[in-house]
């Protein structure tokens, strides 16, 4: 991947949550499955994402979850031809960065790695990652402006790189949507497991988003890319207000 048009990425997205918030308020599809303007909430988060770009596009579910089966048949109909990998855990992990590790076989390696949430979707020129892998950057985040404690925020330097990322403390303008890129796949591997060897945690969770402080602290170089817009479905309430404004922006 010497040239900057070679570049591939390997794509995961974590799904193994339990959704119990949307349960709760009685949606009876479970959450990636709920339908949002005619697609499934998931495919909204898959499809903000350079598929064309992936080499392999990697789906993580709770088995235990009863909707386990009917979400891998969408997955394998819907992406195709992508010929998805579903990995499914058994249990519910520490947190993202500890579910993310489940595919380490696949991302292992010297090429790029994208984690993302699969509860938030956006807007974006895709150029992002041919900028970040022009540039030679060892990771990048896709950001928006907010200034609510639930994100976890990345804070820029005079220079425009990111010298800090924390969760749940509003520590720049720049929050996250849960988009996570790494040059190299064995970068994440590594840092994910030396917290989980030594315990490391932030608010009580394995987070993916700190471990760019272990990146940035042995010299590696971090960019934000701002999004258009982000689009949230992370609980009831974020789903109820985006389809609102998707709805509005139809009728305008």
């Amino acid at each position: 991947m010497s040239a900057a048009t070679d570049w591939k990425l390997n794509i995961v997205m974590p799904m193994a949550g339990l959704g119990s918030r949307f349960r709760d308020a009685g949606y009876k599809l479970p959450k990636p499955l709920i339908d949002v303007m005619g697609r499934p909430m998931y495919a909204w988060a898959t499809e903000s994402l350079p598929l064309d770009k992936s080499t392999r596009l990697i789906f993580i579910l709770l088995a235990s979850q009863p909707e386990c089966p009917e979400l891998t048949r969408d997955i394998q109909q819907r992406y195709a031809k992508h010929s998805p990998i579903v990995i499914t855990v058994l249990e519910l992990t520490a947190g993202q960065a500890i579910t993310v590790l489940r595919a380490k076989e696949f991302i292992n390696n010297d090429e790029p790695l994208l984690i993302h949430n699969a509860d938030t979707a956006f807007d974006v020129d895709h150029a992002w990652a041919e900028s970040a892998w022009r540039e030679k950057l060892d990771g990048a985040l896709l950001v928006f402006n907010s200034n609510e404690k639930r994100w976890s925020f990345s804070r820029e330097n005079a220079a425009g790189f990111v010298d800090e990322v924390r969760e749940k403390e509003v520590i720049s303008p720049w929050a996250s949507t849960g988009t996570y890129w790494f040059r190299r796949g064995a970068d994440f591997v590594r840092m994910a497991e030396t917290r989980l060897n030594s315990g490391r945690r932030e608010a009580a969770e394995y987070y993916v988003g700190p471990l760019y402080n272990d990146l940035i602290a042995t010299g590696g170089k971090v960019k934000n890319y701002p999004i258009r817009k982000l689009y949230c479905f992370g609980t009831p309430d974020d789903l109820t207000a985006t389809l609102r404004e998707l709805n509005g922006a139809n009728q305008a």
